[in-house]
């Protein structure tokens, strides 16, 4: 039997990564690239997949997100302004409402035949670019209810196109 708060992490990777499954509908040009070390053995994930750019509808944030083949990325920088500033954000926890600046970041992936979700909480967010295209960086690691110990993650997303609709980014736990 699995316990409670083991499906409340996983519900809420769930809710967290379910935009992961949708492409992009602005005919594209944003690349986002992932990479993953498995934390205590050599394995190593990596995948490209389209990506987007869209503001909060409150102007506080932009999301960034994609996803392909069962693999994706969800990104919400959040500073407090629209657009977002050029600059360093921390890495934050999923449920962090408290703090104004900072990201919050996820990745599904394949390995081998099981699908793995984990949210990317400790290091730092880097968006290189002001204005439309975005470009962002973020190396952090994180943990997944799945499997014990950390795992260290690199991102990257270079010509991240801003769509013309918005997102809900209210934080709900």
């Amino acid at each position: 039997m699995t316990p409670p708060h083991t499906r409340m992490i996983a519900l809420g990777m769930a809710a967290v990564v379910c935009g992961c499954s949708q492409s992009s509908d602005s005919g594209g040009g944003g690349v986002g690239h992932v990479h993953i070390s498995i934390t205590g053995g050599s394995d190593t994930v990596g995948f490209q997949v389209p990506v987007r750019a869209r503001r909060c509808d409150d102007g506080r944030g932009v999301v960034i997100d994609g996803g392909q083949h069962g693999n994706g990325l969800l990104v919400w920088l959040r500073d407090g302004t629209s657009p977002p500033d050029a600059g360093t954000y921390p890495l934050l926890s999923r449920g962090d409402s408290a703090a104004t600046r900072g990201a919050i970041a996820s990745v599904r992936y394949i390995f081998g035949t099981v699908a793995h979700g984990l949210i990317v909480d400790s290091g730092s967010a880097a968006l290189t670019s002001k204005r439309p295209p975005y470009a962002l960086r973020i190396n952090g690691n994180g943990a997944e209810a799945a499997m014990s110990g950390r795992h260290a993650v690199v991102m990257t997303a270079d010509r991240v196109p801003l769509e013309r609709d918005t997102v809900n980014c209210a934080v709900q736990l």
